[in-house]
C-alpha cells in the first residue's frame, strides 16, 4: 500500500513541477513577444510620427519594451504560488494608458504568442503512477 502512496505523491510532484515549468515558459514567451511587439516601429526625434491607434506604440526610448516583467520568476516560486503575473513595471504605467486609448498592448502580444505557448505546452509529458 505504501508503494501506491509513494507513486501517487511522485505523480503529484511531477504534475506540480510540470505545471510550474509550463507557466514559466508561457510567461517567458509572452514577455519576449511583448518586447518584440513594442520594438517594431521607430519614432525618431522630434517624435512627430506616433503610431496610429490600432498598432503597437512606436519606440522612442525603448523603456516600455524593457519594462515587461513576470513574477515570480523561478520554477520553485511559481510552483509554490501556483500562478504567474505578467505586465508592465509600475514605472511604465503609460503602457496600460495607451492600451486603454486604442493602441495595441499586452493582450495583443498574448494573441501573437499563443501558437508558441501552445507548442510548448503540447510538448510536455508526465508519466502516470
Amino acid at each position: 500500500m505504501s508503494g501506491d502512496v509513494d507513486n501517487i505523491e511522485d505523480f503529484i510532484n511531477q504534475m506540480e513541477l510540470a505545471g510550474a515549468t509550463m507557466l514559466q515558459l508561457a510567461a517567458l514567451a509572452l514577455q519576449q513577444q511583448a518586447t518584440a511587439d513594442l520594438r517594431q516601429g521607430k519614432n525618431p526625434p522630434p517624435y512627430l510620427t506616433p503610431a496610429p491607434r490600432g498598432t503597437f506604440p512606436r519606440v522612442r526610448t525603448g523603456f516600455l519594451a524593457s519594462s515587461m516583467l513576470y513574477q515570480p520568476q523561478s520554477v520553485a516560486a511559481i510552483r509554490s504560488a501556483g500562478f504567474v503575473r505578467i505586465g508592465y513595471a509600475a514605472s511604465a504605467f503609460y503602457g496600460i494608458a495607451l492600451g486603454n486609448r486604442g493602441w495595441k498592448w499586452l493582450e495583443d502580444s498574448l494573441a501573437n504568442a499563443m501558437p508558441q505557448i501552445q507548442n510548448q505546452v503540447a510538448g510536455f509529458t508526465i508519466k502516470g503512477p
